[in-house]
């Protein structure tokens, strides 16, 4: 009797791990992987909508107070890398294989890039507002732009130097990996910061690249320039732009790139390689917002910094135990948008928490 009693007791424990399990593996289904997700934008015309940019699709949710309801996927399969919502009929999307279109719900969905280039890394894409047929896209290796809606399109390359040889002979090359192209399109100039040469700029009705690299500190590497790991641009003044440096900090510059200056008053004095990207932004107001990442004892210090007094001075609003990523101000409302580790937050212009999704 008791061995009975035991074998069915066994076999009970063995039933509730296995359905432990399942329910385990069904969560992890239904949840999104934070350490895939590569973007996170509120949609212009719903703030309560997000679009989070994946290693696999593009997902559409609801924030219904700290939950997302409603999750949708769209091009599963592709690593998202910008998505544009300035039409209410019409999305852009960038991936790592190109540009798409789609309508809002996912119908309509066609790849614009494909016949022309086959594959190409998008770094960003938009359109110019008033005339959605004129559509731009910021690559790995330069601009591509088309005039007719993405039917055919230009690429430009010329002045961008992504080669370096190094001390020892080797030849290096380098990719684009960040970009102003979503605030500076109306000025009718991009700039661009790359893994190593430095920054560019190219006036969008123009056939060649600029640097502007006068005061940029060098990498800790080989290569010539330290990694630009973002960019923002004053949206009253374009030739005020805003740069992270890696392991360098955060420049200034006020002549559209000629010269930068390190800011440093209130910002840290140290910055580390090998840690998650620090990141800076700016909104329609003189209010910048900078993330940066750091070692701390076991783990990775995530602060926000705000300076309101443009770059002059910065003061700490903000720190995690995690390191931050995809910061952002949101043009209607000033408000601050990140993610640290599997949580979108909210902060509002002056720095208090209003809101925080786990997912």
């Amino acid at each position: 009797m008791n061995k009975t009693l035991k074998i069915i007791g066994l076999g009970i424990a063995a039933t509730l791990v296995l359905v432990g399990v399942f329910l385990n593996l069904f969560s992890q289904q239904k949840r999104l992987d934070a350490s895939a997700i590569t973007l996170v934008k509120t949609d212009s015309l719903d703030k309560d909508i997000l679009w989070i940019g994946t290693r696999d699709g593009l997902k559409k949710a609801l924030v219904e107070g700290t939950q997302l309801r409603g999750l949708q996927t769209f091009l599963r399969g592709e690593e998202i890398t910008d998505v544009v919502f300035d039409s209410p009929n019409e999305i852009l999307i960038g991936s790592r294989n190109g540009i798409y279109k789609m309508a809002p719900d996912g119908t309509q969905l066609s790849n614009l890039t494909a016949t022309q280039f086959g594959e190409v890394h998008v770094v960003a894409v938009t359109h110019e507002p008033n005339d959605p047929r004129k559509i731009y896209a910021v690559v790995q290796d330069g601009l591509i732009r088309s005039k007719d809606g993405g039917i055919t399109w230009t690429r430009i390359r010329e002045g961008l130097n992504l080669r370096y040889t190094a001390p020892w002979g080797s030849e290096l090359t380098y990719n684009i990996i960040s970009t102003s192209l979503h605030q500076t399109l109306d000025s009718d100039t991009i700039y661009v910061g790359t893994n190593g040469t430095g920054i560019f700029k190219i006036r969008i009705d123009q056939d060649f690249w600029v640097p502007v690299n006068t005061g940029l500190s060098p990498s800790i590497g080989a290569a010539p320039i330290a990694p630009v790991e973002s960019i923002a641009v004053d949206p009253h003044n374009p030739d005020t732009v805003y740069i992270t440096l890696e392991v360098k900090g955060i420049f200034k510059s006020v002549d559209g790139g000629q010269n930068w200056i390190r800011l440093t008053q209130g910002l840290p004095e140290t910055y580390y390689h090998r840690t998650a990207p620090s990141l800076v932004s700016i909104g329609k107001t003189d209010r910048v917002v900078a993330a940066i990442n750091r070692p701390l004892l076991s783990q990775i210090e995530g602060a926000v910094f705000l300076s309101i007094n443009s770059g002059q001075s910065w003061q700490k609003i903000a720190r995690f135990g995690e390191a931050i990523s995809h910061l952002s101000i949101i043009d209607s409302t000033s408000d601050i948008l990140f993610m640290v580790d599997e949580q979108i937050i909210w902060l509002t212009p002056n720095g208090d928490r209003f809101n925080t999704v786990e997912f």
